[in-house]
């Protein structure tokens, strides 16, 4: 008489041995596309001049997020401004248009992609002075050995903890 226990044994033994290897075969794809892209997150903003100085009576402002692919030194004001960008591009900018922030406004922000939260990349600045107008910029760098993940990154952000500003982006392969 077959021994059917031993039979169902290792056949389910094999099943369990071909699960495992699908699994760690999709989890090397994933890994490949780039799921978990490697971040560099940064932000700046530039410092007041003595004449910028909050209108008063007027509520601090944070405008429209302007995506690009780089900034111009000294104002962070967006060069360059783009609807997606391709994974071999080196930054993705994140920019906002400040207005009337006082001194010791927080204005942060936090990422995503493809809805899944990035966590390391969350950071935020607090200008040094209050001033009236001037550009923030939230920003992503890539290993120079690596690609960006292809699907949709994500921002959103804060003043003083309250989201005002979303905005989202592709990247597509180059």
């Amino acid at each position: 008489m077959p021994d059917t226990a031993g039979s169902v044994g290792i056949q389910t033994a094999r099943r369990l041995c071909t699960l495992v290897v699908l699994v760690c075969a999709a989890s090397a794809l994933s890994a490949c596309r780039g799921d978990e892209p490697s971040l560099n997150p940064t932000a700046t903003a530039p410092a007041a001049s003595p004449s910028e100085a909050p209108h008063v009576g007027t509520p601090a402002a944070i405008g429209p997020i302007a995506w690009a692919e780089r900034v111009a030194e000294g104002s962070n004001a967006p060069v360059e401004i783009v609807d997606h960008f391709s994974t071999d591009a080196s930054t993705i900018y994140a920019v906002v248009r400040a207005t009337n922030l006082a001194p010791g406004a927080v204005v942060s922000a936090t990422w995503s992609f493809d809805e899944t939260p990035l966590d390391t990349a969350a950071s935020s600045v607090t200008p040094p002075a209050a001033y009236a107008d001037g550009y923030i910029e939230f920003h992503l760098t890539r290993s120079a050995d690596e690609l960006w993940a292809d699907g949709t990154y994500a921002v959103q952000i804060a003043l003083d903890g309250s989201v005002v500003q979303t905005s989202q982006v592709e990247v597509v392969v180059a």
